[in-house]
Formats: C-alpha cells, sequence, structure tokens
C-alpha cells in the first residue's frame, strides 16, 4: 500500500538561533590576597574568587559585604546579579541589575546582563530584553553581544531585516566570530535566500571547520534548492566528524525522502534510532518510508512506537499516526 503523506520533522536534531549567553563579568584585576582587609574592594575581589571557585553563596556574602562598604560599587551589585541569575534567583538578579542602572545609567554591561536575563527566563516576552540590548548598545557601540542576542529576538519575531542588520553589525565588530554568520543564514533560509545562506554557512565553517552542525544546516539548504548531491556530500562530512552524530543520519534520510530513495531513507532513520531510540522524528519518518515501498509491518512498528514516545505537543502528528494505522488494517 502506499501513501501520498509527506515527510514531516518533527525534530531537526537541532535548535534555530544560537543566543550569546555569557554573562558580562568584572573580574579581579588585584587577587583578593593583595588587597587591604576590610574595604569594598577586597569583599568584591574575594567575592569574584569565590565565584570562581563556584562557591556562590559564600561569593554573594562577600558582594553584599562589599556594597554595604560602598553602596555605590556597581560592578558588585553586577556580579552579584550574575551570581544570582545563575543561581535561578532571578528577581533578585534583576533588582541588583536595576540598582547597577540606577547608579550608573551609562554602565552598560547591567543593561546587558538584565536583557540577557529577561531573555533567558522567557517569563518577560521579548520587549523588556531588546530595550535592554537596545539600551547597552546606546552605552557601548562597540558590544557585539547586544547586537546578536537583540537580532537573534528579531528573527525570532520574523523581523528578518532588522535582524540581518544586527548580524551584519556583529559582523563589523567581531569578524571571526561564526556565530553571527550562522544566525544570519538562517534567517535567510528562511526567507528563501538560499545562495546568500550557503555562502554565510560556508563562511562559518571556514571559521569554526569543528562544528559539525553547520555542514549539516547547510547540507539542508543545499537539499532545499535541490542540490542533492552536494546536501548528501554536507550529511558525509559531518559523519567524517562525527560518526554518531544523530542529526547528519535524520536529516539525509529526510533528503533520501524528498530523492524517493525510500531504501536509503529508512537505513538513515534505523541509524538515527540505533543512536537515539527515542527519536520519535526519526520512528515517525521510518514509518512514512516504509509505507511507501509497502513495508507494512515495520510501517506499523515505528507508528507504534512514534505514538508511544512523542511529546504531547506533536498532538497532530500522533493522530495522524492513529490514522495510518487504522488505513494499514491496525488497531492505533
Amino acid at each position: 500500500m502506499t501513501t501520498t503523506t509527506q515527510a514531516a520533522r518533527p525534530t531537526a536534531g537541532f535548535g534555530l538561533l544560537f543566543l550569546f549567553i555569557a554573562l558580562l563579568w568584572f573580574a579581579c584585576v588585584t587577587p583578593a590576597a593583595a588587597q587591604t582587609p576590610q574595604t569594598a574592594q577586597y569583599y568584591f575581589e574575594r567575592g569574584n574568587t569565590y565565584f570562581e571557585s563556584r562557591q556562590y553563596d559564600t561569593a554573594i556574602a562577600d558582594y553584599t559585604q562589599a556594597i554595604a562598604l560602598d553602596p555605590t560599587l556597581v560592578k558588585a551589585y553586577n556580579n552579584r546579579g550574575n551570581t544570582y541569575r545563575i543561581k535561578g534567583e532571578i528577581i533578585k538578579a534583576l533588582e541588583d541589575y536595576a540598582k547597577a542602572i540606577s547608579i550608573d545609567p551609562t554602565f552598560a554591561p547591567a543593561y546587558y546582563n538584565r536583557g540577557l536575563t529577561y531573555d533567558i527566563s522567557r517569563t518577560f516576552g521579548y520587549g523588556p530584553a531588546i530595550q535592554d540590548y537596545t539600551d547597552a548598545i546606546a552605552a557601548d557601540p562597540k558590544l557585539a553581544a547586544a547586537y546578536l542576542n537583540r537580532g537573534i529576538i528579531y528573527a525570532k519575531q520574523k523581523q528578518h531585516d532588522l535582524a540581518i542588520a544586527d548580524f551584519v553589525q556583529v559582523i563589523y565588530l567581531v569578524p571571526q566570530d561564526s556565530r553571527a554568520y550562522r544566525n544570519r543564514a538562517i534567517v535567510y533560509r528562511e526567507t528563501s535566500r538560499y545562495d546568500l545562506a550557503i555562502a554565510d554557512f560556508t563562511q562559518a565553517i571556514a571559521l569554526d571547520p569543528k562544528d559539525i552542525e553547520l555542514y549539516c544546516r547547510r547540507a539542508d539548504v543545499y537539499a532545499d534548492m535541490e542540490q542533492f548531491a552536494e546536501a548528501l556530500d554536507g550529511f558525509v562530512q559531518a559523519m567524517a566528524i562525527d560518526p554518531k552524530y544523530t542529526p547528519a543520519y535524520y536529516n539525509r534520510g529526510l533528503v533520501y525522502v524528498k530523492m524517493k530513495q525510500h531504501e536509503k531513507a529508512i537505513a538513515d532513520f534505523s541509524h538515527a534510532i540505533a543512536l537515539d531510540p527515542k527519536h520519535y522524528g526519526a520512528w515517525y519518518n521510518k514509518a512514512l518510508s516504509c509505507e511507501v515501498i509497502d513495508l507494512t509491518h515495520e510501517a506499523v512498528d515505528a507508528y507504534r512506537q512514534f505514538i508511544a514516545i512523542a511529546p504531547p505537543r506533536y498532538y497532530g502528528r500522533i493522530e495522524e499516526a492513529k490514522r495510518r494505522l487504522v488505513a494499514l488494517g491496525q488497531q492505533p
């Protein structure tokens, strides 16, 4: 029995955009041991030392003591906020960044770190993060990380031109950083500017040739362009770097589906499943390909595996798998 159901990507194996998640930090200039005890700077530097050894509560205590001795020590609020953020105490982190900004409204790191906190927490919407990244850029026009992260938010909002403009600025400021090329390439692909996407992924690979995901992403663009030989070669390059990289097999399987080479697609989906038995996308697409070439028993098994492990957010696909089982004469 054949079916016209198309291959789907319940998961492609990797995320869409790449945030710069490092907090802006003020490190020790002079070791704490060399500082005069009982000064704000002494406690600040010792707090940094505790932070670096992951003794976060002790670091917070020292930053708090530094602030008690010098309530205008902006960098102590900043670093204590960073420590709270790492501990997951988001409200306290935001309060510290706000205090730092109230003391020095031109202090770019506090805007950036607060924006990053809003960004990562995903509970405040995009607006506050965009505003803080924008304020950070106003205070420090060379702060590449703020452009990068703001560009990523714009891309998520489908404000593609604004996203590209930010990524262009990152490339101008930090031409050797592959992340701006990577993210701009993703936007170009989303807007069907495939040649530009290929060029940016190629540049990102030149800057970071061991980043296996870049080869797969570029291969996916070649597949969009129906340049299948180049796409397949890209997945082979990825596998050469890491033969156990599941997304390379899964995504190559999807390309074989486009090429109507279902036996090869099934082999790749099966390889992906062997590496990751809970890869529900591989189970689903394996079922589809098995059904196309009349491997009914294998299709039934794959559909059932998919139904058993797929997350609830894939309700539509789960229901489709159940309908396919019924069409094959089986109980869901």
